[in-house]
This record gives C-alpha cells, structure tokens and sequence, in this order.
C-alpha cells in the first residue's frame, strides 16, 4: 500500500472546514494549505443524499487529509465547496491510494 506519490501533488489550495450554520448564515473554521493534484473537469454527480450536481473541479490527494463535504476550496480565482469524497484504497495490490474530492 503506497499514497500518492508528493511529486504528483503540485497545487496548493487553501481549505475552510465547514463547522455548521447558524441563524446570520454558514460558518466557517480556519483556513489551511493543502497539496493536491487539480483538474479543471466537468461532470455530473450524485452526492451523499442523491442529489444531482455538477463538479467543475477535481481534487487528488493524500489520504491521510481530513476533508468533509462543504467545506471551502480556495485556489487563486477558485472559490469552491466540496460535494463529494470518494476514498481510493488498493485492496491490497499496492496501486496508490488517495482522496478523488469533487468541487462545485
């Protein structure tokens, strides 16, 4: 079992951990860095409650990032939210192993 190789991982984005929303609108942790591989990618998915949207970003990285759905992506111009995380293990075959992290 191997992560993804750091080479791989060129961008830098920032991350906002969504912490919850209260009554004056959605509130928002501190911001952090995070390394990741980013492709600019349209598709249409279904998120965790079968909702159908459209990801115009893609995220790869490490596996060991802590990431929930709705936090902030910041890179550059790009504001974005998370819609989805999808996790890629090897079973065991010793392919790498990342987090696919979808973005509105």
């Amino acid at each position: 079992m191997a992560d993804i190789p750091l080479a791989l991982l060129m961008h830098r984005v920032g991350v906002t951990p969504f912490v919850g929303t209260t009554s004056s609108g959605d509130t928002f942790g501190t911001q952090r860095t995070m390394a990741c591989l980013r492709e600019g990618k349209t598709q249409l998915i279904r998120n965790t409650i079968g909702e159908e949207k459209v990801s115009n970003t893609t995220l790869y990285t490490s596996p060991a990032e802590v990431l929930h759905e709705r936090d902030l992506i910041t890179a550059g111009n790009l504001r974005s939210r998370i819609i989805s995380i999808l996790p890629h293990t090897d079973g065991g075959l010793g392919a790498w192993q990342h987090l696919e992290v979808l973005c509105e």
